[in-house]
């Protein structure tokens, strides 16, 4: 939730996390690299390594 409320600060809670997932499903390059690294959709967090990938697709937030 924090991640995706950097990336969405005037959004709330749920419509931030809605639009990080939205906007990393439309980047392929970075779900193939999140998949690789056994990123797990229901999780309720990203490991440190998922948020380097994302913040390497989808850039600083």
């Amino acid at each position: 939730m924090d991640l995706a409320l950097l990336y969405s600060p005037h959004s709330g809670g749920a419509a931030a996390l809605q639009n990080l997932y939205r906007w990393m499903l439309r980047c392929r390059p970075l779900m193939e690299e999140l998949d690789g690294l056994g990123y797990n959709k229901y999780r309720h967090s990203f490991l440190k390594q998922e948020v380097a990938v994302i913040v390497k697709y989808l850039g600083e937030p």
